[in-house]
């Protein structure tokens, strides 16, 4: 059992230079871990474990999701842009109401869904390869430095439509487009496979795969979405892990938001783990939901509206399983900027707030301790091992 006389004393401290390498004196002696190799093995461990330490706790990003045609890309444009673009957002909604303009409430270009209930490519807010650097940082809000906050952005949706895109397309990148998915990475052959008996998903001209006809067959039949889901969400997932990696460790960036609009409908539990707070954008009710969506795409009957509603998680469940629940609601804009602000400092507060230096200090001192206390009890016992020998050969000498 440990006694006082284990324990270091004040000019005992040779095991503190020796166990983060200052010196190390070489002992030839038969058993494997000595003191000395005892100290370098606990310096090896304690160096893993704080770089284990800061790579999980820097691995922080943020989920943005929610139901189709509640806002979501809103939200992060929002987000990305800053102080100027809220106050526009909210100017914009003064002015229909003094009827300035006479434009209504509407949501960004880039929350527009296609036919396979994902957002169209036409957009410029985000930045999903580590060539786009300049969307990554805020606007200067209340033009305060302190209070500036840089975002790194990744769409699931980007990636689910590149995916679905040939080899040939994402190599040759038609029409100047900018894929940041790589031709290995394309599900295109499997997804024709799989869909060989609906050959009306491609397009006539390009040959590609027509996101409005496959999104057709998918919604009318829920086995064949669940046969492409299995073929597209562990891609979708690997691709999503990598810039998020780069996000946390490589953008400099304070927080790292991605827009998953499915979230919560994948059965990938891998995917929800990635993920340290949730944040649900959603709307007062079901018909304002149903309402956007007819609005944005006319050409969509109201049972095709029904269909991708019903295909997603009720609003109210994805609210209870989120971190944060911000209300898009209509008309209230000043109050949805609040919230916003809100959800965004408590994400600073809750990422950032006890910093990854607290957790280093209190596992050097805690390792530093245990290593100084076994160095001590080894001591002692082999120093009392060696004189309990040393009396035994004394007493046989005698009896002799």
């Amino acid at each position: 059992y440990p006694t006082a006389t284990m324990f270091p004393t004040y000019a005992d401290w040779s095991w503190v230079r020796t166990m983060w390498g200052l010196e190390c004196f070489v002992r030839y002696e038969s058993d494997i871990l000595t003191p000395h190799g005892l100290c370098w093995l606990l310096s090896i461990r304690t160096a893993f474990l704080v770089v284990g330490l800061y790579l999980g706790q820097s691995f922080c990003p943020i989920a943005l999701t929610g139901g189709i045609a509640t806002g979501k890309s809103t939200m992060v444009r929002l987000l990305v842009q800053g102080q100027s673009a809220m106050d526009e957002f909210v100017r914009e909604e003064e002015e229909d109401k003094d009827g300035s303009d006479g434009k209504t409430e509407k949501d960004d270009d880039d929350d527009k869904t296609d036919d396979n209930g994902h957002k169209k490519e036409d957009k410029d807010t985000t930045n999903d390869s580590p060539n786009k650097d300049d969307n990554n940082s805020n606007i200067n809000n209340n033009n305060n430095t302190d209070d500036v906050v840089t975002i790194y952005t990744v769409d699931c949706d980007a990636i689910g439509h590149e995916i679905l895109l040939s080899p040939t397309a994402l190599k040759t990148k038609q029409g100047g487009s900018r894929y940041s998915v790589s031709p290995g990475e394309s599900v295109y052959e499997k997804v024709c496979q799989t869909f060989a008996q609906d050959n009306d998903i491609l397009d006539a001209q390009t040959h590609e795969i027509d996101r409005a006809k496959l999104g057709a067959v998918i919604f009318a039949d829920a086995a064949k979405r669940r046969q492409l889901n299995r073929l597209t969400h562990g891609r979708i997932a690997w691709i999503l892990w990598k810039r998020l990696a780069y996000g946390c460790y490589l953008s400099g960036q304070d927080l790292v938001v991605a827009e998953v609009p499915l979230l919560f409908e994948t059965q990938s539990w891998l995917l929800r783990s990635l993920f340290c707070l949730t944040v649900m954008v959603t709307v007062e009710s079901v018909d304002v939901q149903r309402a956007r969506l007819q609005a944005r795409h006319p050409q969509w009957t109201v049972e095709d509206c029904r269909r991708r509603l019903d295909a997603q998680m009720p609003l109210h469940e994805k609210e209870r399983r989120a971190s944060y629940v911000l209300s898009n609601t209509t008309g209230q804009r000043r109050v949805v900027v609040r919230d916003l602000r809100s959800i965004q400092q408590s994400c600073m507060d809750r990422i950032h707030g006890v910093g990854i230096s607290v957790t280093q200090i209190v596992v050097i001192v805690v390792a530093t301790l245990m290593g100084g206390l076994l160095y001590r009890i080894h001591i002692v016992n082999k120093s009392g091992g060696g004189d309990g020998a040393e009396a035994g050969e004394s007493a046989a000498a005698a009896e002799l």
